[in-house]
């Protein structure tokens, strides 16, 4: 449930930095998504290599730097879709800050 909360909201900032940075576009949803996904993706891999118990500052910063990477990659590898440094900070830090506060279910238990 967790990614997929990850997902929407990946979705929905690439959607939001869209609309309000120019010369950030991706010129379609399917590009979007498929963003989205692969941040997503991306994300929960490297969340599975460090372990269950990590930090929701951690999960933050996994997203954020996550973010960045894949913006970053996405122009060569996707003609449609072009990026600028201010969007791709955005969109970076906005993923990261979200990531922070996505519930990960009970911490603590009782015994």
């Amino acid at each position: 449930m967790r990614h997929f909360i990850r997902f929407l909201s990946c979705l929905s900032v690439l959607l939001l930095v869209n609309m309000m940075v120019p010369g950030f576009s991706s010129n379609g949803l399917i590009y979007t998504c498929l963003a989205a996904l692969v941040i997503t993706v991306t994300s929960w891999f490297i969340e599975t290599l460090l372990g269950r118990d990590i930090s929701p500052f951690a999960r933050g910063v996994i997203g954020m730097g996550t973010t960045a990477l894949i913006l970053l990659l996405a122009p060569p590898v996707i003609p449609a879709f072009q990026t600028r440094l201010l969007g791709i900070i955005l969109s970076a830090l906005l993923v990261g800050f979200i990531d922070i506060f996505v519930p990960v279910g009970a911490r603590f238990t009782t015994k």
